[in-house]
């Protein structure tokens, strides 16, 4: 069977003011369309499987609630970690889970901070990357997306050789997370390097597999987690378990050594199509219309002798007012503002960090 599995246990901390640990930013209405980014991440995935059985959303305790209650999904269908454990676990608590549940599951691993249009199109490259894997169980499915600069803050995958040209699939030759800007603008001028998307698709088997090799004491872990689902002791397992796993993300436990390892097959089916991290507010401020000097805004605003500024509010009736501002962020919330040089973005986590 095909589940699809939105990983949602992210704080966002990038987008702060708006985005808080009780409220993060896949639960926010801040989308050009008055929806949050999590509502159209469930509307990605209902088309990729026959019902609602097969669609999970991964998160973690705090949360659970809340997104229960925002969208109204099954209380079954949520995978609720104690605490956040990075994606590698997210991810194998996930396998773990739907392979006790499901022997045979295919799962495809999606986020909840993208934005990704159009939705038909995704659709597409999904239900090829889930045909690829029920072809090629051995197989782990990876979609990467072409750069548009040298960013620092991905993953880059290099294409290799066809592995099914009806597919339009590739081996992966080498997966590096987070290069650095020297590396980065190397990858980009290179016509065979992309960006990974965070996305992934496999046999839930095959993931545990690969986890076993790479990071037995996770995989330790996550079998105790496994053997004890269904049963009276699950919560209390899951409790005592879950905190103690290595916290490391996906890309470095098994993506970087799996693309090393000539025994695993790797693949990437390149996305052609809109797609937005949506992780900082200057990637937010993508979706917002741009006036002639490239300002950016969701509220009421007046800005004169302004260029290249990002003005966002929650409240669009309030107005925020600039004169002389070049290359400024100014992020305004009921609580708190934030004002910020542009190129000083990269702050706000720690910002964020220090305040607590």
């Amino acid at each position: 069977m095909r589940h699809a599995v939105i990983m949602a246990g992210g704080s966002g901390t990038r987008l702060w003011p708006m985005s808080r640990a009780e409220s993060p930013k896949q639960l926010i209405s801040f989308l050009p369309n008055g929806k949050s980014l999590l509502e159209a991440a469930v509307e990605r995935v209902v088309p990729l499987t026959d019902d609602d059985s097969g669609r999970w959303i991964c998160t973690n305790r705090a949360l659970a609630k809340s997104v229960e209650a925002a969208l109204g999904f099954r209380r079954d269908r949520l995978l609720v970690e104690p605490v956040g454990r990075d994606t590698l676990n997210a991810v194998g608590f996930s396998a773990a889970v739907l392979a006790k549940i499901d022997p045979d599951a295919s799962i495809a691993i999606l986020t909840s901070d993208h934005v990704i249009t159009p939705i038909e199109k995704f659709a597409g490259y999904m239900k090829a990357g889930f045909d690829l894997v029920e072809k090629r169980p051995n197989s782990i499915v990876t979609f990467c997306i072409v750069p548009d600069r040298a960013a620092t803050e991905y993953g880059y995958i290099e294409r290799g050789e066809v592995v099914d040209n009806s597919l339009n699939a590739f081996e992966v030759v080498q997966y590096v997370e987070k290069p650095d800007r020297e590396t980065a603008e190397k990858y980009c001028a290179a016509t065979v390097f992309s960006w990974s998307s965070g996305m992934f698709i496999f046999k839930a088997a095959m993931m545990l597999e690969v986890i076993q090799r790479f990071q037995p004491t996770c995989f330790e872990g996550l079998m105790e987690i496994q053997n004890a689902w269904g049963t009276k002791d699950q919560g209390s397992v899951v409790e005592e378990v879950y905190p103690a796993l290595p916290r490391i993300s996906i890309d470095y436990a098994v993506m970087e050594p799996a693309s090393r390892d000539g025994e695993i097959s790797l693949v990437t089916i390149p996305m052609e199509l809109d797609w937005i991290d949506v992780g900082s507010w200057s990637s937010f401020a993508r979706l917002l219309q741009a006036d002639k000097e490239w300002n950016r805004s969701n509220t009421a605003h007046s800005l004169i002798d302004c260029a290249e500024c990002i003005v966002v509010s929650d409240d669009p009736g309030h107005r925020i007012a600039m004169i002389g501002c070049d290359n400024l962020m100014v992020i305004h919330t009921k609580d708190a503002t934030l004002v910020c040089p542009k190129d000083r973005e990269r702050d706000i986590k720690k910002l964020v960090d220090e305040m607590g």
